[in-house]
């Protein structure tokens, strides 16, 4: 569950960081996975099924979800390590689940890998791209100089001053 719930927070973040932020968080979601992550690696799953996959795991750390529920999306059953998704699709078929989709975990990640990957290498020739995920960083990371006063001279509020465009040392 810890390497889905990073999967699914990473992907949530990325498409937040380069969206226009006007759109809402499954949108946002599933336009990035259609447009980065799906296109990297033949997954046998739909933006709104990973949309899906993730509400289940991040709210109840399970495979429900609303839209699952609802049938609107596929649940997904993951395979890791040594598993084998088509060992895993084959038990699947076998009991009857034919409406859940499998997936190995280790393709999922190097999918988003790949994305994260390609959004870099576009954000260089995108200058819209490359704003926004400048201006997402600058909410994301902080630059809080370490040498700084703290006698009774300066208040707290300077203390937690800080350049957000200032790397670190």
């Amino acid at each position: 569950m810890p390497t889905l719930t990073l999967i699914f927070t990473l992907i949530d973040s990325f498409a937040w960081a380069s969206s226009n932020k006007q759109s809402g968080t499954r949108k946002r979601f599933e336009d990035w996975v259609n447009e980065w992550l799906l296109p990297q690696k033949t997954l046998g799953v739909t933006s709104t099924d990973l949309y899906a996959a993730r509400c289940g795991i991040l709210h109840t750390l399970t495979s429900d979800s609303d839209l699952s529920n609802k049938a609107a999306a596929r649940r997904i059953a993951y395979a890791w390590g040594n598993g084998e998704e088509d060992i895993l699709r084959n038990v699947l078929d076998e009991v009857g689940a034919q409406e859940i989709a499998s997936i190995h975990m280790e393709d999922l990640f190097e999918s988003l890998r790949l994305a994260i990957i390609a959004v870099h290498e576009s954000a260089k020739d995108d200058p819209i791209l490359s704003s926004r995920l400048e201006e997402a960083s600058g909410k994301l990371y902080a630059y809080i100089p370490t040498n700084r006063d703290h006698s009774s001279k300066g208040s707290s509020k300077k203390c937690l001053q800080f350049d957000a465009a200032k790397p670190r040392d």
